[in-house]
């Protein structure tokens, strides 16, 4: 049996076609069932929206976790205790304090906080286009 290596760059594809075709199915839906193009068009963006967001965001999670275990393992220099007065007795707090990290360390807190990032602006827009959907 062949062995599966998918390139990285290719990753993506499925997961944007699989939308795309939720999106356009939904589109069809809403269209048929009665809704004006315009509402059709902004329902399936929702949905969407809602379902990138439930495939991306756990991973984004697992990510962050990914990452914030390589510095607590490899990360820190070694003089460091995680639990101790320095770092406010949380050990996530190596985080925001970079002069506890080495070089590896730093790469991997810089990865921590972008998918920390990207998670609060998807989870954001999901929660912003669900407000948006319950005024209009």
């Amino acid at each position: 049996m062949k062995d599966f290596n998918m390139h990285r760059d290719r990753f993506y594809l499925p997961i944007i076609s699989a939308m795309f075709a939720i999106g356009s199915f939904s589109l069809v839906i809403i269209y048929l069932l009665g809704s004006s193009l315009k509402e059709a068009i902004y329902s399936s963006v929702v949905i969407v929206v809602y379902c990138c967001g439930s495939i991306v965001a756990p991973l984004l999670l697992l990510r962050f976790l990914y990452y914030l275990i390589l510095i607590f393992r490899c990360g820190l220099k070694n003089d460091v205790n995680i639990f101790r007065a320095a770092v406010l007795l949380n050990p996530i707090n190596v985080v925001i304090f970079p002069s506890f990290l080495n070089e590896q360390g730093m790469s991997y807190r810089r990865r921590c906080i972008v998918s920390l990032l990207l998670l609060t602006v998807l989870v954001a827009l999901v929660f912003y286009l669900l407000k948006l959907m319950q005024k209009g």
